[in-house]
């Protein structure tokens, strides 16, 4: 069962939450539901580009159209944080430090600056490397 504190939702989460071909999706759209409804869901403006990329141009998925209205629903019902030069700095000092990728660091150094530090995600190796981060995986919950 997931917290009531506030908690990044990772773009896989929002991947899977719109892919009904994946055994995911029930349990990743359940995930969001809930964290909107209790007001704690957070979204990076990262994760909503790599979502509309995932879906519209990996995966194929949705039309643009179809991805632009998720992202307009889910940002009317979440906060949403945005980056800038510090958290750049700061990623690449993160990415140095825990040995990590530079986007998922960018993630980590945004939540950092907004004081969130739990994030729900499927991609536990890469996140929990952080040791002052609470990483959520609801597909173990």
């Amino acid at each position: 069962m997931l917290t009531d504190s506030k908690a990044l939702i990772d773009t896989n989460i929002l991947v899977y939450a719109l892919d009904k071909d994946s055994e995911k999706h029930e349990k990743a759209k359940e995930t969001i539901k809930n964290q909107c409804e209790k007001g704690s869901a957070i979204v990076s403006a990262q994760n909503l580009a790599e979502f509309v990329f995932v879906v519209t141009e990996k995966k194929k998925k949705l039309s643009a159209e179809q991805a632009n209205q998720f992202v307009f629903d889910l940002s009317d019902n979440s906060a949403v944080l945005s980056y800038s030069t510090s958290e750049i700095i700061r990623a690449s000092q993160l990415k140095f430090e825990y040995k990590t990728n530079f986007f998922d660091s960018l993630i980590v150094a945004t939540m950092e600056k907004a004081g969130v530090f739990t994030i729900i995600t499927e991609n536990e190796k890469d996140f929990v490397k952080i040791n002052w981060l609470k990483v959520i995986n609801p597909f173990k919950v």
